[in-house]
């Protein structure tokens, strides 16, 4: 039997939407780094230590790159960001930053192994305060639908 944790519909903003050569969508190792991040959570907190995330399904449900120009020159919007970095000299006038942001609605689906039992409630709201506690594609979690656990089985029965 392979168990499932979805969690739906989570609202980020400000998230890279660059990804190597392309641009438009994160690249799916921010989502993996963000499930491998909470498994390393569970770990070390005794009570979740036995359930382990194994794997990470992205569905995007809508998404927003912040651009500008017609549909031939589109650009990432501009802002000036003061350095902050102490090696950095101060300017009089901070740079021109092009950054490729974006804002998105996903969900995430994340194979699990382990026994969450009766514990299901508490796993649940120590997920969604470490969630919120996060970066998603460095862009800030605003909000989350809801967070599910679901036990799919893998032997299908066979009716003569």
């Amino acid at each position: 039997m392979s168990q499932y944790i979805l969690i739906n519909r989570i609202k980020v903003q400000g998230a890279n939407a660059i990804a190597g050569f392309t641009w438009g969508f994160p690249a799916i190792t921010h989502f993996l780094g963000f499930s491998h991040n909470l498994s390393r959570k569970l770990s070390i907190i005794e009570q979740f230590n036995d359930i382990c995330l194994n794997g990470c399904v992205v569905i995007a449900h809508n998404h927003h790159v912040h651009t500008y120009g017609s549909s031939y020159e589109v650009e990432f919007t501009q802002s000036r960001n003061p350095p902050y970095l102490h090696s950095h000299k101060k300017a009089e006038t901070p740079p021109v930053i092009e950054e490729g942001k974006m804002n998105m609605t996903v969900s995430l689906l994340i194979e699990f192994d382990g026994n969450i039992g009766n514990r299901q409630e508490g796993f649940i709201e120590w997920l969604t305060n470490n969630i919120f506690l996060q970066r998603l594609a460095g862009g800030t979690i605003l909000d989350i639908a809801s967070i599910e656990i679901h036990g799919v089985n893998s032997e299908s029965e066979v009716r003569t």
